[in-house]
């Protein structure tokens, strides 16, 4: 991140304040078949708690967002989070920006991607992502409003197959509630479905 832009400066201190970091976390660049950079992953461990490790996008709120051809006025960065010992999860916010940067799948809270973590872990019991708002940090990240654009956070939340098929007939609304009642342990990415 040495020669990342203003933006991609304030993104970055946004993101580690919010985690909490004591030291500078771990950052590594993600890149598509091609070679292209996608974005850059933040890796904080023990954040939010001993055990855990957060992650964010940088970089991905670079690429406009399009919706039926019109540009969206927001940009979006990913934050996620699971248990340490998963040393895959950073590929995981890639995959979701990966698909963001080349418009495949539009970010929006509600929204689920089939698969973003069963790609790089056919076992794991939550495959899928589904879109919330920041929620297990004390402080944000909360959405940045910078001088060339508005940057919205989003959190990468692992869901199950009977999850997801929970979601599509009753609404994500309905999901949200289910996964609040049974208070999943959103670091567990082999934790029981509660669906």
């Amino acid at each position: 991140m040495a020669d990342a832009s203003e933006s991609d400066q304030a993104v970055f201190l946004t993101a580690t304040a919010a985690f909490d970091c004591e030291e500078q976390p771990d950052v590594f660049e993600h890149t598509d078949e091609a070679g292209e950079p996608v974005a850059d992953v933040i890796v904080a461990t023990d954040r939010p708690q001993d055990g855990a490790t957060s992650y964010s996008t940088v970089g991905l709120s670079n690429h406009p967002l399009s919706e039926m051809e019109d540009e969206y006025p927001t940009r979006v960065e990913i934050v996620g989070a699971c248990a340490s010992d998963v040393e895959y999860y950073g590929d995981v916010l890639a995959t979701v920006a990966l698909n963001i940067r080349d418009s495949t799948w539009f970010p929006q809270p509600g929204g689920i991607l089939p698969d973003a973590i069963g790609v790089h872990d056919s076992d794991v019991a939550t495959k899928h992502v589904l879109l919330t708002p920041p929620f297990i940090w004390d402080d944000g990240p909360h959405t940045m409003y910078l001088h060339d654009k508005t940057v919205v956070f989003l959190f990468a939340l692992p869901i199950s197959d009977a999850e997801r098929e929970y979601a599509d007939k009753n609404g994500v609304e309905a999901l949200g509630e289910l996964l609040d009642e049974h208070e999943v342990d959103v670091f567990d990415l082999n934790r029981p479905s509660v669906a």
